[in-house]
């Protein structure tokens, strides 16, 4: 949808700021069409691979959990808690990921999953799959670093308040 003020065309705008700002022009008589929205940098198909590995490995971890024998060794069941944390912090990294945060914790995090997976490859075969498949995610972030930077400064130029938010009234 498109107003025509006069010989001017305004443009439609997804963001409240942007229409604030054409409008404020507007109305003083200045060049609008000059300003853009700041546009969000597409999520790149590894990102997506990345946060699909880290998300299926901490799902088939948590199902894993469910599913072992009920008679737990002594000592054991703690670690096996602690071990569904783990998978439960893998889903949620993955979920972070996939919007662009969280790199450096998500590295270090899948860094150290990775050689847990690693020491446990020598009892599990799934342990080893599960190794190698955090490999390649840590792989994918340090090549993709440039797509976190550019999320971070999309972010740093979004307003905080929502469009419709109104000013407070006293």
């Amino acid at each position: 949808m498109s107003r025509s003020i006069g010989s001017r065309r305004a443009k439609p705008s997804s963001s409240g700021w942007v229409a604030e700002v054409r409008a404020r022009e507007q109305l003083e008589g200045g060049a609008f069409e000059s300003i853009e929205a700041p546009v969000r940098p597409a999520r790149p198909g590894v990102i997506e691979l990345a946060t699909a590995l880290l998300i299926v490995g901490g799902v088939v971890g948590v199902v894993g959990y469910f599913t072992s024998s009920g008679s737990e060794v002594g000592g054991l069941d703690t670690l096996s808690i602690l071990t569904l944390g783990l998978n439960l912090a893998q889903i949620a990294v993955g979920l972070m990921l996939r919007v662009g945060r969280l790199w450096l914790l998500a590295v270090n995090y899948v860094a150290v999953l990775a050689f847990l997976d690693l020491l446990a490859s020598g009892v599990s075969p799934l342990a080893l799959m599960l190794a190698l498949a955090e490999i390649v995610v840590i792989v994918i972030l340090f090549a993709q670093r440039p797509w976190f930077d550019a999320m971070r400064a999309w972010r740093a130029d979004q307003p905080l308040t929502p469009p419709t938010a109104r000013p407070p009234t006293r």
